[in-house]
């Protein structure tokens, strides 16, 4: 007898330790390969949010991340909100988005993106299950939604791991680096614009009547309805915005506007709004199913800022100096000024740009006379490099300028800015770091002689741009 308990202790210690054993191989494999599936609109930077941090939670599918700027809601009104949202995300995804956010958040409004609801089939949304619900960290509730999706991959998405290790060959340094602001705050920035015939814009402001949606999607918006007004918090729903949408979509948010009448919800069609809105879509479209680019972002989120500030008592984060929001703002400013760098096409704008810009760390390389008018912007620097026939310019982040001139050959001139700059001792490892690639990098072009740049970005640990301009181009943008 005292065998058979000898031994029944012995095996439940080893079915225990191998339990342990095998959770904790399945965190580190976890931990090593959940960046290989990276939607830009996904849960995995909400997850690094301080806990009851936000005031506003914006919830629905990418009209949401296209729509709704977070960066201007917290500029212009003080308002702390995130975009939580993913691409096709059906009402039900929804469901389960609030309560996984409410397990880290308190938020005092939902702002519900009813976009989806009017889509005819439920089963058009079971392969969206991935998109939405990979990131979503293993609970019960995840578990909930999985089972609700329809999908037959319930398993390998609840753990994440089996679905996502076969991209380990997408990993590199950038992916696990897990700044929030780089995610916008979940704003997902576009400049493009979508070619779009007006003539097939279809006047919906004066539809009247009403087409039910599915069942389905009717019992899980009324469960987030039931959801916040149990838990005392505000809600409400918002459809941006978009061109195609038809008569018939019309009536569909009709209905859902009747809805929401029923439980005291105020509904915010931007569809029916465009003129007081003053949106163009020849200009603020910049996706194939009608998404807003930046410019029309602004509109709809100034019209969404001014009903929140106006209807609810929320706090004015501005006040609240360090907050990730700053530093979300500059992350898009770093943004807007890469994009705008890129379409820079002579030496001396580029330079002008960026001594008017003394927040942006830069390397400066040179192998050939340089124009003279790019020559009148080096000798404002003082630094010698006017009349030089090769040379370097590095400014680090806190102003701190490294030059050198008129070397004889290029392992002297690249020997030189590497000790003068490894010597550097301060806060900008990962600056240095990017200006030692940058030797390496440009090593090949210079023998066609020429003028090259690369542009810090703080945020990051890629350039914010990088850039060659030829002397047998014209000295014209050659390398993107």
């Amino acid at each position: 007898m005292r065998l058979y308990t000898f031994n029944f202790k012995k095996m439940l210690k080893a079915i225990v330790l191998s339990v342990l054993y095998a959770a904790i191989l399945y965190s580190i494999l976890l931990s090593v390969f959940k960046r290989t599936w990276r939607p830009k609109e996904n849960l995995y930077y909400f997850y690094q949010l301080e806990n009851n941090s936000l005031d506003v939670i914006n919830i629905g599918s990418s009209h949401v991340h296209s729509s709704i700027n977070t960066i201007q809601l917290y500029q212009d009104y003080g308002i702390a909100s995130y975009n939580l949202s993913a691409g096709s995300q059906p009402v039900w995804y929804s469901w389960y988005y609030l309560r996984e956010a409410m397990k880290t958040q308190n938020p005092k409004v939902i702002v519900l993106d009813v976009y989806t609801l009017i889509n005819p089939n439920d089963d058009d949304f079971i392969e969206k299950a991935q998109l939405n619900l990979l990131t979503m960290k293993p609970s019960l509730n995840k578990l909930e939604a999985l089972c609700t999706s329809g999908t037959d991959q319930v398993i390998r998405l609840f753990l994440g791991f089996p679905k996502n290790h076969i991209r380990y060959r997408e990993l590199n340094a950038e992916a696990y680096d897990d700044k929030v602001c780089l995610n916008l705050m979940g704003y997902a920035y576009s400049s493009e614009v979508e070619p779009l015939d007006t003539a097939e814009i279809v006047d919906v402001g004066a539809v009247t009547g009403t087409l039910p949606i599915t069942e389905k999607s009717e019992l899980y918006l009324r469960k987030i309805l039931e959801l916040c007004h149990e838990k005392d918090i505000g809600i409400v729903l918002v459809n941006a915005p978009w061109p195609h949408i038809s008569v018939e979509d019309a009536k569909k948010y009709n209905y859902i506007g009747e809805i929401a009448k029923e439980y005291g919800v105020d509904f915010l069609n931007g569809c029916t709004l465009e003129e007081e809105l003053g949106i163009d879509y020849t200009t603020d479209n910049g996706g194939d199913y009608g998404h807003l680019n930046y410019t029309g972002s602004q509109k709809w989120t100034s019209c969404l800022g001014a009903y929140l500030s106006g209807n609810y008592d929320l706090p004015d984060r501005r006040k609240e100096p360090g907050t990730v929001w700053e530093e979300s703002a500059r992350a898009l400013e770093n943004r807007m000024t890469g994009e705008y760098l890129q379409e820079v096409d002579y030496p001396s704008e580029y330079l002008e740009y960026l001594l008017n810009h003394q927040e942006y760390a830069f390397a400066l390389i040179f192998d050939t006379p340089v124009p003279t008018d790019t020559v009148r912007y080096m000798d404002t620097l003082e630094a010698g490099l006017g009349e030089a026939e090769n040379g370097y310019l590095v400014r680090m982040p806190d102003g701190n300028l490294f030059t050198g001139r008129n070397f004889s050959s290029d392992t002297k001139l690249y020997t030189d800015m590497y000790h003068k700059i490894s010597g550097y001792h301060g806060k900008d490892e990962e600056c240095k770091f990017l200006f030692m690639q940058f030797n390496s990098q440009v090593a090949e072009a210079r023998k066609s002689g020429g003028i090259f740049f690369i542009v810090f970005d703080p945020f990051r640990t890629s350039p914010l741009d990088m850039i060659e301009f030829e002397e047998e181009k014209g000295y014209k943008r050659v390398i993107e």
